[in-house]
């Protein structure tokens, strides 16, 4: 660290130290039948913006956590995407089980931070902060979902057609606590935090 904090840090602060990872710009890019584009672990001030997606595994933000170590996606932006066509092949790697808690399907868009419980891992406090979606488009069989333990979303002027699901944030029942000493297993496909925008 090499000036202060610009905020109060006390016993009870968490702090996420690992290599920056940020300041991305992916613009215009097309991509058909693959896996999902993915700001995986560490991705901050990140901008994926006109991006049009084929048969692919969606466009996600993704927070993780394991072994006690915690990577986050902050300030990312995800500006005029299209899903031209949503549906693909899942679950090409064989890795996740449908549904699971790392995975969007049957939404396009996500974001996503399940580790925390996966794990009974001790900090459960958000992973992925201030992500904003607009004007992003989905033509066919897809949609917007929100889960895992994330806050301060804002997804405006999302248009879904031709779909089965539209926009989503976990059910109310399973309610951010910042108790890091009680896991909270099943909470893993639910949003933990109220502060999810969509307009």
């Amino acid at each position: 660290v090499n000036e202060p904090f610009c905020c109060g840090v006390n016993e009870d602060s968490f702090l996420n130290i690992g290599p920056f990872r940020g300041n991305f710009l992916f613009h215009g890019n097309r991509y058909t039948d693959g896996g999902a584009f993915q700001l995986y672990s560490y991705a901050m001030n990140a901008v994926v913006s006109e991006m049009t997606m084929v048969r692919v595994g969606g466009i996600l933000s993704w927070g993780r956590a394991n072994s006690g170590q915690y990577t986050s996606n902050l300030h990312n932006q995800f500006h005029n995407n299209v899903i031209e066509e949503g549906n693909h092949v899942f679950n090409y790697n064989g890795s996740y089980i449908y549904q699971h808690g790392k995975v969007v399907e049957p939404f396009s868009f996500g974001v996503l931070a399940s580790d925390q419980f996966d794990e009974n891992l001790p900090y459960t406090f958000p992973l992925n902060r201030f992500i904003v979606f607009r004007g992003n488009r989905v033509l066919n069989n897809g949609g917007l979902v929100v889960r895992g333990n994330t806050a301060d979303v804002l997804a405006e002027g999302t248009i879904v057609t031709n779909s089965s699901v539209g926009s989503s944030v976990g059910p109310d029942s399973c309610q951010y606590s910042p108790n890091p000493n009680v896991p909270r297993n099943g909470c893993a496909l639910y949003t933990e935090n109220s502060t999810i925008l969509f307009s």
